[in-house]
This record gives structure tokens, C-alpha cells and sequence, in this order.
């Protein structure tokens, strides 16, 4: 028969329970204490003590205790036992016979296998949160990475912009000079001729002059007589002078303009370094006083900024639309469509017009207006038949945006338009995506990308572009903005809930880098600083 492990010997303790001088066997973890087989046995009948954790301190073959988890790490103090409990006291394992030589009573005390799951789980922690910073980490190397890839773009742009200034400028300073050189050349040859032409007026009166002064020699040289004779001839006679100009010719100089170098001419580059982050927010709320004026006429062109999605009710032409608000232009004119209507209408100089009437079967959703001028209109049908017009303010079609290479519909449901500063148009699709399509109207990408990317969108009702050509969507439901580069990648969340935002709705960006924000929650604008 296979023999059982014994507990080493160890000095027994008596019951301090009872009074009967009994040899103390067991430990109660909670109540401290060293008790009998008997006191031990009434101990764990008992409601108040049931549940103790109740350890042999002493070999009793014939009581049936509750078996503890044997670790296989021996004790420190006792070599040849292994551990059975933890004193948190002493934060040291340690072993029965630690418990019977009452070193640790009173301690605090636990199983060392419940020491052990909770160090698992705190490491199980750790691990997890390690992996998220890990992850985080990817993200941001990702973030970097993108950025030098954006930052290239720029780079390369900017160099390609600068020689197209270059080629332009030569162009033009070609053009210029050599315009100036065949004026040059045209007045060198009609003043040459002219000159040369009053030279052989010149010579020829000197071949008169010199045919008459032949005869008048003879005479002067001849007798008496003969000169007396032709006196009557010779008296009537007078010279009539050829006066010619006496200011010459001179042809034009070249002028050189005041210009102090010829970078004053071409251009200077301007540091635009900017690391984009959001610093502060002022509020402004509908009804109170806010923390600094907002300036409106500031708002940059073409964006808009929304509050809500009731429509507003408007004294002098029916009703307009605040979901999406409307534009504005260059000069400072509104264009905005009529509440559920199909109409389009400008406000200027305290007076309305018609910009587009004949827009049936479709509804007006978004617009805004372009760099060049044009509005970009989300058109609505129910037959599935939608889509993005670029049209003039006269009401002109100049292009419709409907299709791709594939001949299948870009937009379900198109209902806010914005144009970066790439000239792409980034249009929000059904709420929950956006569309980006180049200025030819060919599709660019889409965010977030159907099973690609880990990002998603939760009623999206505000869309901005930024400077640099970053794109700032609303994420509604989940209260954040999130911010993608001109590609569609994902660089970062601008805005959450911890900066104060809760359900955010129309997105602008100003000529002074502040971001608006409007926050349904409490009906309000926020405003941020967007730049470094």
C-alpha cells in the first residue's frame, strides 16, 4: 500500500478553546485561533464559523478536514515542509509548522493559492494592459508613418509647386522681354528709317546746292560787263533753307522695377509645421453670454456649422433647412435649400433668389460652396437614383457625380459635401461613411472601409478638411471626431468625451485654426483650438 505523507513533528500548542489541557491540531484562519479535534468540529458546525478556513496543524488521522492546495515551493524557515499559507504581515510564504510555532499569529494570513490567483490575475492585467499600450504604440508608429508619407506629399507638392513657379515665371518673363525686344526691334527699324530717309533728303539738297554753286562761281570770276549783266538775274534769285530736326532719335531704355530681389516676385516659403492637436474649449451657449464673441463672419467659406436638426422657421421665405445650414460665399452671401424642399435660394444684400428650382424628383440635402466658386449639392431620390451636382449660381449643371468606373452608384444616400483643399469632394454617405472622390468625380476611397478598417461610424452629421488636407468627421453616437488623412487613413480620435463633447454634430475650421464643434448635448458651439 502506498504510504501516506506525514506532517513533521512540531511542538503541539493546547486548545484555546476549551480548558480540558487538549492538544491543539487545527487553526482557525479568521478567528486566530488553535483548537481541538472537538472544539474544531463544533467550530465548523456552527453558523457564524462555518465557512472558516479551518488548517491541520498537526497529523490526526482520524479527522476528515477540508484538504488544502499544497504548493510546491518549500518554506524558507522550513525547509522539508512546503507552503501552505501567506502572511500578508510579513509578505513571506510560509508553512504549518510556521502557524504551530505562532510566529505569525495574529498576522494577517491567506492561502498561498489565493495569493497566487491573485498575483495571476494582476499579471493577467498587466499582460492586457501591456498589449493595449503595445497596440496603442502600433497605432501611433502607424500615425507616424503616415505622417511621413503625408508629409512627403507636402513636400513633393511644395517642390512641384515651386518649379511650375519657376517654369511660369520664366514663361512669363520670356513672354515679357520678348515682347519688349520686338518693340525694341520695331521702333530700331522705323526710327533707322526715318533717319535714313531725312539722310537722302539731306544729300540731295546738297547735289542741288552744289549744281547751283558752279554757275554762280563762273559769274562771280567774269568780267565786268557780264556781271552787270546778270546782276537783275542773279539779284532776284534767293535760297530757301531746309531746316531739318535738331532733336534726334533715341530709342527706349529699359526700366528696371522697384523690386527689392527677385523673391519679392517669386515667393517665400511659409513654415506650416503644425502638429495637430486640440488645446482648450470655450463654450457657447444659445441664450447666455459666451466666454468670447464668436466671430461669424470669419467662418471659413463654404463650410457651415450645425446646431441640432429642427428646422428653424423663417419670416421671409418659408423655411430653411438647418440640417445641414447653409453656405456661405466669397462675398459673404448665403446659400442655403428650403426645409424639405427642392428649391435652392442665395441671400445677398438683404434680398432672396432663386439659385436652382427645377431640381424634382430630388431632394436637397447637403451643399457648400467651393474655392472655385461653384455650390456641390447632395441630390436625394427615393428610386436609389442619388447623387453630387456641381452647378454655377445661376442654377447650371456643370457636372454630375453619380457613378463609378464600374457603373455602380457611389452614394445610398448622400447627405453632407465638403471639398478638401486637394479639390476632392468628401461626401457623408448614409451617415455612417464617408465618400471621397476626386475633382473628375472618380472615386478616391471610402472610411471606414467595409472589413479593413476598425473604425467605425455612428451617425455622422458633420464633416470638415483642415489646412493640410485632413478630413474631421463627426462620430455622433459614440461622442468623437475622428481625423483621416487625405488618403482615408486613420491618423486619430481629435475629440471624445473627455474633452467635454457629447453627441457633436456640424465641424467648421476658421481662418484662425479654431475648430467649431456643436455639441447637441445642452444645445451648444464649442470652440477649439486646432493647431499647434
Amino acid at each position: 500500500m502506498a504510504s501516506e505523507k506525514k506532517v513533521a513533528q512540531v511542538p503541539i500548542s493546547k486548545c484555546d478553546v476549551c480548558d480540558r489541557g487538549v492538544d491543539a491540531r487545527y487553526y482557525c484562519q479568521e478567528c486566530t485561533q488553535e483548537m481541538c479535534k472537538d472544539c474544531q468540529e463544533r467550530h465548523l458546525r456552527m453558523i457564524s464559523s462555518r465557512n472558516h478556513t479551518i488548517i491541520r496543524i498537526a497529523a490526526d488521522k482520524d479527522t476528515p478536514v477540508h484538504q488544502q492546495e499544497s504548493s510546491k515551493i518549500t518554506c524558507q524557515t522550513h525547509p522539508k515542509e512546503t507552503v501552505q499559507m501567506y502572511c500578508l504581515t510579513c509578505t513571506l510564504p510560509i508553512c504549518h509548522t510556521c502557524i504551530a510555532d505562532k510566529i505569525h499569529k495574529n498576522h494577517d494570513l491567506d492561502k498561498f493559492v489565493n495569493i497566487a490567483e491573485k498575483y495571476k490575475k494582476h499579471l493577467a492585467q498587466l499582460i492586457s494592459e501591456t498589449k493595449q499600450d503595445i497596440s496603442d504604440y502600433h497605432t501611433s508608429l502607424q500615425s507616424v508613418q503616415n505622417s511621413i508619407q503625408h508629409y512627403t506629399q507636402l513636400a513633393d507638392r511644395t517642390v512641384s509647386d515651386i518649379n511650375k513657379q519657376r517654369e511660369q515665371i520664366k514663361s512669363e518673363a520670356d513672354k515679357v522681354a520678348d515682347d519688349m525686344i520686338r518693340e525694341v526691334e520695331h521702333r530700331k527699324f522705323k526710327d533707322v528709317k526715318t533717319m535714313k530717309e531725312e539722310g537722302e533728303k539731306i544729300k540731295k539738297i546738297i547735289s542741288d546746292d552744289n549744281e547751283l554753286l558752279g554757275p554762280h562761281e563762273e559769274k562771280l570770276h567774269s568780267d565786268t560787263d557780264t556781271c552787270v549783266r546778270d546782276f537783275k538775274t542773279v539779284s532776284s534769285y534767293k535760297k530757301n533753307k531746309t531746316t531739318f530736326s535738331a532733336t534726334p532719335l533715341r530709342p527706349p531704355i529699359f526700366v528696371r522695377n522697384d523690386v527689392d530681389g527677385v523673391q519679392d516676385i517669386f515667393g517665400k516659403l511659409k513654415d506650416q509645421t503644425e502638429k495637430i492637436r486640440v488645446v482648450g474649449g470655450k463654450k457657447f451657449n444659445p441664450g447666455g453670454e459666451p466666454i468670447q464673441k464668436p466671430d461669424y463672419k470669419r467662418a471659413p467659406v463654404g463650410t457651415y456649422v450645425n446646431i441640432g436638426t429642427s428646422p428653424t422657421p423663417a419670416s421671409t421665405s418659408g423655411n430653411i433647412d438647418t440640417d445641414p445650414i447653409p453656405a456661405v460665399t466669397l462675398s459673404g452671401d448665403v446659400i442655403f435649400k428650403e426645409y424639405r424642399g427642392r428649391t435652392i435660394k442665395m441671400y445677398s444684400s438683404d434680398k432672396f433668389t432663386i439659385v436652382a428650382d427645377n431640381l424634382s424628383p430630388y431632394q436637397t440635402r447637403g451643399l457648400c460652396v467651393t474655392s472655385e466658386q461653384d455650390i456641390l449639392v447632395c441630390l436625394y431620390n427615393n428610386k436609389n437614383d442619388n447623387k453630387v451636382v456641381r452647378m454655377s449660381f445661376n442654377g447650371q449643371i456643370k457636372q454630375t457625380i453619380q457613378y463609378n468606373k464600374q457603373n455602380k452608384p457611389l452614394f445610398s444616400n448622400p447627405v453632407y459635401v465638403t471639398e478638401n483643399i486637394n479639390g476632392d469632394i468628401c461626401v457623408v454617405d448614409n451617415i455612417s461613411a464617408v465618400v471621397v472622390v476626386n475633382k473628375d468625380g472618380q472615386f478616391r476611397f471610402k472610411y471606414p472601409e467595409s472589413g479593413k478598417s476598425s473604425h467605425t461610424i455612428d451617425h455622422c452629421y458633420g464633416i470638415a478638411c483642415d489646412k493640410l488636407g485632413y478630413i474631421l468627421i463627426s462620430d455622433v453616437s459614440n461622442s468623437q471626431i475622428h481625423q483621416i488623412d487625405s488618403d482615408g487613413r486613420f491618423v486619430q480620435f481629435v475629440l471624445t468625451r473627455q474633452h467635454g463633447i457629447e453627441d457633436p454634430r456640424g465641424l467648421s475650421i476658421d481662418d484662425k485654426g479654431q475648430l467649431w464643434v456643436c455639441n447637441c448635448l445642452g444645445y451648444e458651439v464649442r470652440v477649439y483650438k486646432y493647431r499647434s
